[in-house]
């Protein structure tokens, strides 16, 4: 790569012996310049080209083994959220974050002159890093993305096994509402003993011994059992509420038959004057 007109070609060496180029000029502004500027031109030098996983931090610190840094300024430009793999520490995940940062350029005020001519002169640093090695980071980050196929296999059948039987539940729930919601010729819906548990029903019909039986025999001869068959062949009186109903109707047209009978004796006692009140 052929160096850029007016700048200054410096390599930044990594521990690991990996080289990268950078270029620095002084920087030399186009617009009007402020007081601030104006105090600093002689000192601020332009950086161009710099390692992509390199933060502020980690420029601050290189560039320092060599010069004086008063201050590091970059466009802000709006980083990409990234879901950092799992036992990276805040530190990688900034450096992480800088993978897809595009703004590679600095301006860095140095603290004299001096060093600026220093920093111009120089043609390695380097690198003072704080973070993760590059290629390790992405491998990691790659890797975590990307289960292993055993793994993917096990959460999908257990996915599929726990579906399977959720939709078994769901189908035996609609079947139990709907004999629960069924309706019989003479219009009444049919309740059925729940039990203590509640419907003990598989698909077979096979219903939960009641507290009748004591170890699947019943005794026919116990005074118990006979008891409550008979109690359980009683008629069920006033069951249902239309049962009630016609309950009452019955008293009021008994008791009014029997007023108008009472009635009926009264008129004939006093025809027969024998009606003696006192």
């Amino acid at each position: 790569m052929s160096k850029p007109s007016g700048f200054k070609r410096v390599e930044l060496v990594r521990d690991d012996g990996d080289t990268h180029a950078i270029y620095v000029k002084q920087h030399t502004s186009q617009s009007a310049e402020t007081a601030d500027s104006a105090s600093t031109h002689d000192r601020t030098v332009f950086v161009t080209h710099l390692p992509i996983d390199l933060n502020d931090e980690d420029i601050r610190n290189t560039f320092n083994s060599v010069v004086s840094v008063e201050s590091i300024s970059r466009s802000r430009l709006a980083l990409a959220h990234t879901e950092y793999p799992s036992g990276l520490d805040s530190d990688s995940e900034g450096y992480i974050n800088h993978y897809r940062n595009p703004n590679r350029n600095v301006h860095m005020v140095l603290k004299s002159s001096s060093d600026l001519k220093k920093l111009l002169k120089c043609a390695q640093i380097t690198i003072h890093s704080h973070s993760i090695n590059t290629s390790s980071s992405l491998l990691q980050l790659y890797k975590s993305s990307r289960p292993a196929h055993s793994a993917v296999k096990d959460f999908t059948n257990n996915f599929m096994k726990q579906f399977e039987a959720d939709a078994l539940a769901e189908k035996h729930r609609q079947i139990s509402n709907e004999k629960e919601a069924q309706m019989e010729d003479d219009g009444f819906t049919l309740v059925e003993r729940g039990g203590k548990h509640g419907r003990a029903a598989n698909e077979a019909g096979v219903q939960v011994a009641s507290k009748l039986f004591n170890g699947g025999v019943v005794d026919e001869d116990s005074a118990e059992y006979r008891r409550k068959k008979r109690k359980f062949n009683q008629p069920l009186d006033d069951f249902y509420r239309w049962q009630r109903r016609e309950r009452k109707r019955e008293d009021l047209a008994n008791l009014r038959l029997k007023f108008e009978n009472d009635k009926k004796r009264v008129d004939e006692f006093k025809q027969h004057r024998r009606y003696k009140p006192y």
